[in-house]
């Protein structure tokens, strides 16, 4: 389950950036909009655009790693 990985890193992330969760079965249209497959799907944004998307179960410490390496990036 992705949720308590989601939470940890957002603790972790406090101050540093936004980490939430989506329900895409209320949100269907974000989904479409994000062209989410599957779920979990983890996406990074900067700018208010997407720089990284990575679906499947991920830990919180690779939650913080995708958030670093997008922000090394920006």
């Amino acid at each position: 389950m992705a949720a308590p990985e989601v939470k940890s890193a957002a603790k972790t992330a406090a101050g540093k950036g936004i980490v939430l969760k989506v329900d895409t079965q209320a949100l269907p249209s974000l989904a479409h909009r994000y062209r989410v497959q599957g779920i979990p799907n983890f996406i990074v944004f900067r700018g208010g655009v997407m720089v990284l998307q990575r679906p499947g179960m991920v830990r919180a410490p690779q939650l913080l790693s995708y958030l670093e390496s997008s922000a090394d990036a920006a």
